[in-house]
C-alpha cells in the first residue's frame, strides 16, 4: 500500500506544497488535495520568488509563455524600493533569475486539473469541510463532512490559526499590523514588485495583466483606519469614496513546532510577518524542503522545527534591516521603527555572521563558488546583499560601519 499525504487548502501555500511533494517524492507516495469550496480565496494579486516559480514548473509543468495568461501573470525580475531613499532602486532576484506576479483567485482552477493530468493516480482531490484531525504517532485521521480518511501525514495550509497556542511566538514589537487593499483595473507594466514607503508604513504594488493591486500597510496603534484610508487614497490618486472596501488586520508570528507527529503546518498556519520581499513564499518553500528531507529519513522532527525557526528568525532580521535606516518620511511611524529595528539589528547573531562571511568572501574573491553555495548568514546571497546594502546607503558589507543608535 502506498503512503498518503493530505494537503489541506488550495491557496498559494497549498498549491506550492502539492507541487513540491509530487515532484520530490517517489512513486511510493500519493498526494491528496483537500479543500472546502465554501471558503473564499483572499483574491489579492501576489508577488512571488524563484522558488515558487520552480515549484510550479516542477509540479505543473508550468511555462510562462504558454501559461501566464491563465493566471494573469507578469514577469517579476526584482523588488523596486520607492521613496525609501532619495533615489528609487531595484534589488534584482538572485543570480538574474525570475519570478512572477499572479492572480491568486485563478490559481486553484488552473493548478488542480494540471496536477491530475501530470501525475495521474499519484494525485487526487477531495472537496469537503474538515471537521477534525486526529494526530497520533502512527497516522493522522481527518474527518471530512463526517467521513474519516486516514493519512500518513497531513500538511495543513488552511490559513491563519484560529487560536495561538504556546507553539506560536507572537512578535510584540510589530511594525505594521493592518492592510488596506485596492485594485485598479488597468494592466500593470513594471517588471518588479513595488515597495513604496509611505508616511504610515509602506505599500506594495503588484502588476498583473488585467489589473494592479495596491496594499497599504500601516500600524493601527499609530495611524487610525480612517486616516490610513485617506492617505492611501491620496497615494494612489483615487477618491476616498471609490476606495475598495478590502481590509485586513493581522498579527506577526511564527510556530516553533511546524511539525508535530503527523501534522506539518505550512502557509499562514505556520508563519506570517508582513508581505515584504515575498518572504512568506520563501519560508513555505523551506518548510517543504525540510519536510521532504524528513520523509527521506535525513532529518528528525526536532531538526525540522529547529531549521524552520532559524529561517524564520533570519527573515525577521531582514525585515528589520529594511526598516532600520528609515525612509524619506519623518513621521511617528518611521521615527519609532528606526529605533526598535536598529536595536534588533545590533543584537542579531545572523547579521554578525553574514558580515563575517561576506568579509571572507571578499578576501578570497570566490564570487562563483560563494554565490552558488548556501548562504548561511542571511536570506539574500552576496550579490543581492551587496547591491541592497549600497542602495540603502548602509554599507555594512563593504566597510566596518556599525549600526547606529537612535
Amino acid at each position: 500500500m502506498k503512503n498518503r499525504i493530505a494537503v489541506l487548502g488550495v491557496g498559494s501555500a497549498g498549491i506550492q506544497s502539492l507541487c513540491h511533494m509530487l515532484a520530490n517524492l517517489d512513486n511510493s507516495w500519493t498526494v491528496v488535495s483537500i479543500y472546502d469550496k465554501n471558503i473564499p480565496n483572499l483574491g489579492i494579486g501576489e508577488s512571488t520568488n524563484p522558488s515558487f516559480l520552480t515549484a510550479l514548473e516542477n509540479g505543473l509543468d508550468f511555462t510562462f509563455i504558454e501559461d501566464a495568461p491563465k493566471l494573469d501573470a507578469t514577469v517579476k525580475l526584482g523588488t523596486t524600493y520607492k521613496n525609501w531613499r532619495e533615489k528609487d532602486f531595484t534589488n534584482p532576484l538572485i543570480k538574474g533569475s525570475a519570478a512572477i506576479h499572479f492572480n491568486t483567485s485563478k490559481l486553484k482552477d488552473f493548478a488542480l486539473p494540471r496536477l491530475k493530468e501530470r501525475w495521474g493516480d499519484r494525485f487526487s482531490v477531495i472537496e469537503g469541510h474538515v471537521d477534525n484531525i486526529k494526530n497520533t504517532l502512527i497516522s493522522a485521521t481527518i474527518l471530512i463532512n463526517g467521513i474519516e480518511e486516514k493519512f500518513d501525514y497531513v500538511i495543513d495550509c488552511r490559513g491563519f490559526p484560529k487560536e495561538f497556542t504556546s507553539d506560536y511566538v507572537i512578535n510584540k514589537r510589530i511594525s505594521v499590523n493592518h492592510a488596506l487593499v485596492h485594485n485598479i483595473q488597468v494592466p500593470g507594466t513594471q517588471l518588479s514588485t513595488g515597495h513604496r514607503a509611505t508616511k504610515d508604513g509602506w505599500m506594495f504594488e503588484i502588476p498583473l495583466t488585467t489589473r494592479q493591486s495596491f496594499g497599504y500597510m500601516f500600524n493601527d496603534e499609530i495611524t487610525s483606519v480612517e486616516e490610513a484610508k485617506k492617505n492611501f487614497a491620496e497615494e494612489i490618486n483615487v477618491s476616498l469614496e471609490n476606495l475598495n472596501d478590502i481590509e485586513y488586520k493581522f498579527k506577526s508570528y511564527y510556530s516553533k513546532r511546524v511539525l508535530d507527529k503527523r501534522i506539518l503546518k505550512n502557509g499562514n498556519a505556520a508563519v506570517f510577518f508582513e508581505p515584504m520581499m515575498a518572504n512568506s513564499l520563501w519560508l513555505y518553500d523551506q518548510i517543504n524542503r525540510v519536510f521532504v528531507e524528513f520523509l527521506k529519513d535525513k532529518l528528525n522532527q526536532d531538526e525540522v522545527n529547529n531549521i524552520f525557526t532559524d529561517c524564520a528568525l533570519r527573515v525577521k532580521d531582514m525585515i528589520s534591516y529594511n526598516y532600520h535606516g528609515g525612509s524619506n518620511h519623518d513621521t511617528e511611524f518611521w521615527r519609532g521603527i528606526k529605533i526598535t529595528r536598529q536595536e534588533k539589528l545590533r543584537n542579531s547573531p545572523y547579521f554578525k555572521t553574514a558580515r563575517k562571511e561576506f568579509k571572507e568572501f571578499k578576501e578570497t574573491n570566490s564570487w562563483v563558488s560563494y554565490a552558488d553555495s548556501t548562504y548561511t548568514g542571511w536570506v539574500f546571497g552576496p550579490y543581492n546583499l551587496m547591491r541592497l546594502d549600497k542602495n540603502f546607503g548602509y554599507n555594512y558589507f563593504t566597510t566596518d560601519k556599525e549600526v547606529p543608535y537612535g
